[in-house]
């Protein structure tokens, strides 16, 4: 085998093997809704944004209603 085979046929056995390893991915051993998944896990408790759902707070109530 000449050199320049050699060399021919180790550069495509790398290329093989960063290909096959490009294709692992971490997601493929998780199956569906076992934990967060691809989530790194830096978050905290739950956040509220809008508080206490209350659309008519303070409004003035008419007829009836009140």
């Amino acid at each position: 085998m000449s050199r320049a085979v050699a060399a021919w046929f180790t550069s495509l056995l790398l290329v093989l093997f960063l290909v096959g390893l490009a294709a692992c991915s971490p997601e493929a051993s998780r199956t569906r809704g076992d934990g967060p998944g691809a989530d790194p896990g830096n978050h905290g408790a739950v956040i509220q944004l809008h508080g206490t759902p209350e659309p008519f707070y303070q409004t003035p109530l008419k007829g009836a209603g009140r």
